[in-house]
């Protein structure tokens, strides 16, 4: 009898361990060891718990879920090596690891997904897909060197950057289009073979103490309908225009400075609309600001337009529609607006 008794208690005790690592606690998944997160993430699907994965290694697979509840941490040298992509998935988190590979780097469709200290690079495709309503917040991480049109492409989703890089990619920084919206929150975006970031189609930018400066075309180019703030950020020695407003969008830019960059610092045309707010255009290899076909630009605070290479003027206007106002203590410097008046 003692000894029925004492199997049966090693046995529910094996049980409750393996309930533990089946329903609860954290796995570990060592791919190095021939384990696969996918696997992984598929014994889980007949539960409704949080699931916590610690991933080790290097795992080369395309990994696809749409379950809730996922966190998912490397060791900061985790790398998977293929595609991450997530479907309605909610309050799902990844941390300290690497995604690379031959094709797309992550794929959101819907749902809201975290990544913090996770380096999205050298993906033959995209780097990041959001779309159909997903929202996707980077905090810590670098989006670099990613082969696709866009380092980040974005269709009805948001974006969140906070303490990132978007950097080297060989298109365009960031694609926000289709009621996008993207938030930068102390980013870096530079060095893209495209513009910086490029938001059109009725899509949201919002800076605050960002810098998107080195990109080989416009830093920010906004079009077809869309709006946005730049707080006190930097957006200089884009090969092109620093900002580039056109197609009935509008833009407020407080503080900051738009210099250095290769064309003109700003461009507003199309039925644009542009607040310059204490801010500095300076420096650029052209004028200052150019405004054309019915654009319209205020200057209010301190905004002060000089110093830009162009030896006749520093702001122009393209006909008598395109419209401007300075404050009392705002300068635009030396001005060709036939009519200047709104």
């Amino acid at each position: 009898m003692n000894t029925l008794k004492c199997c049966l208690g090693i046995l529910a005790t094996c049980f409750i361990l393996a309930s533990a690592n089946t329903f609860g606690g954290v796995r570990v998944v060592n791919c190095d060891k021939g384990e696969s997160l996918q696997k992984a993430l598929e014994s889980a699907a007949g539960s409704a718990a949080p699931l916590e994965i610690q991933l080790l290694g290097t795992c080369h697979e395309n990994v696809e879920f749409s379950r809730d509840r996922v966190t998912i941490t490397g060791d900061g040298n985790t790398t998977i090596v293929g595609g991450l992509r997530l479907f309605g998935s909610d309050q799902v988190n990844f941390a300290d690891l690497n995604i690379t590979g031959p094709g797309w780097g992550i794929a959101v469709y819907n749902g809201r997904v975290r990544f913090t200290r996770v380096n999205v690079l050298a993906n033959e495709d995209n780097g990041v897909y959001g779309r159909h309503g997903a929202t996707l917040m980077f905090r810590d991480s670098q989006i670099i060197d990613n082969q696709g049109e866009s380092g980040v492409l974005l269709e009805h989703s948001q974006l969140i950057l906070i303490n990132s890089q978007v950097n080297g990619n060989w298109g365009t920084g960031v694609t926000a289009s289709q009621n996008s919206s993207v938030s930068l929150r102390n980013t870096t975006v530079h060095a893209n073979a495209g513009s910086g970031i490029h938001v059109k189609m009725g899509s949201v930018i919002e800076a605050l103490g960002s810098h998107i400066w080195g990109n080989g075309a416009v830093g920010v180019y906004m079009r077809t309908g869309s709006s946005g703030e730049v707080h006190d950020s930097a957006i200089n020695a884009n090969q092109q225009q620093g900002l580039e407003v056109s197609g009935n969008s509008t833009l407020d830019v407080y503080g900051g400075m738009v210099g250095w960059n290769g064309m003109h610092g700003v461009w507003v045309s199309e039925h644009a609309f542009l607040r310059l707010i204490d801010a500095a255009v300076s420096y650029n290899l052209g004028h200052g600001l150019v405004i054309g076909r019915d654009g319209g630009v205020i200057l209010e605070g301190s905004t002060v337009i000089s110093d830009n290479t162009d030896e006749n003027f520093q702001t122009v206007c393209q006909g008598k529609e395109a419209s401007i106002d300075v404050g009392e203590v705002a300068d635009a410097g030396l001005m060709d607006c036939p009519d200047p008046g709104f």
